[in-house]
């Protein structure tokens, strides 16, 4: 049965073409949250210093072109699942008001880089 087993195969294919786009897509998906992850950190990791005021502007405008990118990692549910209550809050404070963690108000700057490292 040469027929039987053609169509099986392409039955096969066919499932296995399917499963490699959404992954591709899921993986796609991951390496942008990863990234928009290694963005904040790295804006972050000078947030609170004295710097000069062009130093400063540049780094408010770096966080705040951040804020989207880690609002889109922490509404996918592994994150939610994977991150402590606490740590999640404070991911979320930073995404309501990254102000906050800028200049001077940057008290709980370490938390949001450890809470951006956290693998998950």
């Amino acid at each position: 049965d040469i027929a039987a087993n053609l169509e099986a195969q392409k039955d096969a294919t066919s499932v296995r073409d399917k499963e490699h786009g959404e992954y591709s897509a899921e993986r796609t998906e991951s390496e942008q949250c990863a990234g928009a992850l290694e963005a904040a950190v790295k804006v972050l990791s000078g947030a609170g210093e004295k710097k000069k005021a062009f130093l400063e502007t540049m780094q408010e405008a770096q966080v705040l072109s951040v804020v989207d990118g880690i609002r889109t990692v922490v509404s996918r549910p592994a994150v939610s699942k994977a991150m402590a209550a606490r740590d999640l809050q404070m991911v979320e404070r930073f995404i309501q008001h990254p102000e906050d963690f800028m200049g001077s108000r940057a008290g709980g700057f370490l938390s949001a880089v450890q809470i951006a490292n956290n693998p998950f």
